[in-house]
């Protein structure tokens, strides 16, 4: 059997919506393929950017158990966006579920403890929890971002520093330690 092909000048057209069905039917495996084993870092992270609520991103970091450095960096700033911009219902539930953040501060305090965060994304993820407005629940992330600020205090450009010191400052976080650390180091 021979494929009979249209003729004249909506062959162009339909070749490519053909084509671009194509290329969508496959787009969409590779996706279903990359949810039941890894997304690729940059979709995740795109995805993470363009949650709409923060039920939605917590409920993201409780699916991808595959997070890295920059997937939590992207948590951060994401949750401090979400909080600037909340509702009072949003606002509301943030604060009476901070509990809800737990898995996120714990999964990124022990990331900052292992030294597996630089200090661009640390001072990221200080800088987003900060803007989230949660600063009482998050004692154990700043107290992990504070010690592994001072591990790698000589790598801070200084963006990172005022970031770092701002994040302290906004969440009224006292690290003795760090800020004679930072103030020796500006």
């Amino acid at each position: 059997a021979q494929a009979i092909l249209p003729q004249g000048p909506s062959m162009g057209l339909t070749i490519r919506n053909i084509t671009l069905s194509i290329l969508l039917t496959f787009a969409q495996s590779a996706l279903d393929k990359s949810d039941q084993q890894q997304r690729s870092p940059a979709l995740l992270i795109i995805e993470i950017k363009e949650v709409a609520t923060v039920k939605e991103l917590l409920h993201m970091h409780r699916t991808q158990r595959h997070l890295k450095r920059l997937d939590l960096s992207a948590c951060w700033i994401s949750l401090g966006r979400l909080a600037r911009r909340v509702t009072a219902g949003d606002r509301h539930w943030l604060q009476t579920y901070a509990h809800a953040l737990e898995p996120l501060v714990q999964h990124t305090a022990q990331a900052a403890g292992a030294g597996e965060i630089g200090v661009r994304v640390l001072a990221n993820i200080a800088y987003g929890a900060a803007l989230s407005g949660t600063g009482s629940s998050l004692v154990v992330l700043f107290a992990a971002s504070a010690r592994a600020a001072e591990r790698h205090l000589g790598e801070f450009n200084t963006q990172d520093l005022a970031n770092m010191a701002w994040a302290f400052a906004t969440v009224d976080r006292s690290d003795e330690p760090l800020f004679a650390a930072l103030a020796r180091a500006s």
